[in-house]
């Protein structure tokens, strides 16, 4: 980082992201009254606020957004679907899928009738939103029908093909996650991972279910010595009090380097 903090800059507020060819924030530091204004001066869609709206009542309320009745934990109940996008070359669509089989496979067979496969002509466009996405399979905001849409979804490809405000847009009230890899080998690798951690007949190591907090604060950046404080060390310390069967590791952040990074990643 370069540059310093704007006078009295304690109580701004400091913004993700970096100009790699600046060195400096992507977003100048902005006092909270600015940020306010900025955000008054903002317009969503009626849908898309009365959509916010129902998630917040559902997450004071713990419930998931589907049907009542239904079981998030049960993928029978809650459906499981894969989405390709459409950008893609239908041989590439075809080739990625193969390399996924092992994994579609699993999830088809614990599914059932509510596994779904978005390629070809039902996969993702590019700027295609998530409202037009819904539409064409008869489903809408609000509660989710998996016999129309599955609640869990998985996206693959790269963000060029199908777009993250596609991807948080869904995430609204739907369980979504993304993978992209340069190489199908890599597909293939992962899918056969995910199966073997899930079947303990296969499993060589049976490891506990682990998670490791990391979070710099580098000096002269406002932005990461907040995070890592008001954001890193609160959730290390809520997930360490929850659940007693992990193992639950915070990188303090005089640790957190590039090198140690890398290390946890699996060299």
């Amino acid at each position: 980082m370069t540059g310093g903090f704007p006078p009295d800059s304690g109580e701004w507020v400091f913004l993700n992201g970096i100009d790699p060819d600046r060195g400096a924030y992507l977003v100048p530091p902005l006092p909270p009254q600015d940020l306010g204004k900025a955000a008054l001066g903002a317009r969503w869609a009626e849908n898309q606020l009365q959509e916010l709206q129902t998630r917040h009542a559902r997450a004071t309320e713990k419930r998931y957004a589907l049907r009542s009745g239904l079981d998030a934990q049960n993928l029978a109940d809650a459906g499981w679907g894969v989405i390709f996008p459409a950008a893609w070359e239908p041989a590439v669509q075809q080739a990625v899928r193969e390399a996924l089989s092992e994994l579609l496979d699993r999830r088809r067979s614990q599914a059932g009738g509510l596994y779904r496969e978005f390629i070809g002509a039902q996969a993702a466009g590019r700027e295609e939103s998530k409202d037009a996405f819904l539409r064409r399979f008869n489903a809408g905001p609000g509660l989710v029908d998996p016999t129309r849409v599955p609640y869990y979804l998985l996206i693959v490809g790269d963000p060029g093909s199908i777009s993250y405000p596609f991807q948080f847009e869904l995430s609204v009230s739907y369980a979504v996650g993304r993978i992209y890899f340069p190489t199908l080998e890599e597909y293939a690798s992962y899918a056969r991972s995910v199966v073997t951690c899930e079947d303990e007949s296969r499993r060589a190591v049976s490891l506990p279910p682990r998670a490791v907090f990391f979070g710099a604060a580098n000096p002269g950046d406002r932005a990461t010595q907040l995070s890592a404080e008001l954001l890193v060390q609160p959730l290390y310390t809520y997930v360490r009090g929850s659940f007693p069967g992990w193992q639950v590791t915070h990188i303090p952040p005089a640790d957190a380097t590039r090198s140690r990074l890398v290390r946890l990643l699996g060299g």
